[in-house]
């Protein structure tokens, strides 16, 4: 992501929102320490005087707005972080039979994004185990472009081979595809039921689990044993 466009990051907005949390954390409690020790400082007489009235109100009302930038601080920091979606690879050519299911599995990986974010712990290592997964896809379509492009110039008899590892490679592309689409349904299912109150529902949580492993299977099938030789 380039530095101009960073303003619009979800992670950096989120750091910038804690900083100033922190920062005006901070300038309150100076500000509540410094009028707590003016207070103690007025008044001579016995009593209570006009002064010390009016700077130990003004110290309980910086001390109440110390204790709000506290809470405040303190939601911000447990609050959920903003899983960090790397911009993906320029997609495959237009003409390309690579390019729907590529693009198709980077709107999905925005999705997932969104959703672990919104699940936080519960999501476990979800989030590795699909972006190991979208890479060992993302290999698949760059071999389907590369062989794409050398279909022109191979002899036609050698083309009905070519074909077929074309299509071995696109059908394992689309079955990774839809395992993607399976993990991103499980997490909305999880994210529907924390909304609907049931935040711990083992079902909800067991599929996103079993999800998960699947796609991470066939992730891990694509690098051990792959299509085509790297």
């Amino acid at each position: 992501m380039t530095r101009g466009l960073r303003i619009f990051d979800p992670e950096a907005r989120a750091a910038r929102k804690r900083r100033r949390a922190r920062r005006a954390f901070g300038l309150r409690a100076m500000a509540t320490i410094g009028l707590a020790y003016v207070t103690t400082q007025v008044g001579v007489e016995p009593g209570v005087e006009l002064g010390e009235l009016f700077w130990g109100t003004a110290s309980v009302l910086a001390g109440a707005g110390t204790i709000g930038a506290a809470g405040l601080v303190w939601r911000i920091e447990r609050a959920p972080r903003p899983v960090h979606v790397s911009p993906p690879p320029a997609p495959p050519p237009a003409l390309s039979a690579a390019r729907a299911p590529i693009t198709r599995l980077t709107a999905r990986e925005n999705a997932l994004g969104v959703l672990l974010t919104v699940l936080k712990s519960v999501a476990g290592d979800t989030w590795q185990e699909a972006s190991a997964a979208s890479g060992a896809l993302r290999r698949l379509g760059d071999q389907m472009v590369v062989l794409e492009s050398a279909r022109a110039g191979v002899p036609p008899e050698a083309r009905p081979g070519l074909d077929s590892a074309l299509s071995v490679l696109r059908s394992r592309l689309e079955e990774g595809v839809s395992a993607y689409d399976r993990l991103v349904s499980a997490a909305t299912d999880a994210v529907a039921a924390a909304a609907a109150g049931h935040g711990d529902d083992a079902g909800a949580v067991r599929r996103l689990e079993e999800a998960a492993d699947s796609l991470t299977g066939l992730a891990r099938g694509l690098r051990e044993v792959p299509v085509l030789p790297r």
